[in-house]
């Protein structure tokens, strides 16, 4: 899927075949591969939701949710607020509590995780 094949308007991204998927939040950002969208949410500030990072195939059917990171919680408020690279494989995302995380692209999983700061 290119990005030509999908828009994004507020809290719903609509596909070029005419589906669409309304979520909870704002899209932030999203990117494509071959056979899915990794859509990121703008979590609000004074919402503790670190789990903001969905993928959907092109019928706009939910694939996966980010895999919950159990040390982000007991942080506290730490969304993702950015996608990286996106491939086949693998996508990475940082957050806002300084990890960065490459997931399988396929089920959500966290294969591994950074802190950067």
């Amino acid at each position: 899927m290119s990005q030509s094949e999908y828009l994004i308007a507020s809290n719903r991204l609509m596909l070029a075949n005419g589906c669409s998927i309304i979520f909870e939040y704002p899209i932030a950002d999203a990117k494509s591969t071959q056979s899915l969208i990794v859509v990121l949410l703008d979590v609000p500030l004074g919402t503790r939701d670190n789990r903001n990072v969905y993928a959907i195939n092109d019928n706009a059917e939910l694939l996966w949710r980010i895999e919950r990171m159990s040390n982000l919680d007991l942080i506290g408020q730490c969304p993702y607020n950015g996608i990286m690279t996106v491939n086949e494989e693998s996508v990475t995302l940082y957050n806002w509590c300084g990890f960065s995380v490459v997931v399988n692209i396929h089920t959500g999983t966290i294969i591994s995780s950074l802190f950067t700061k």
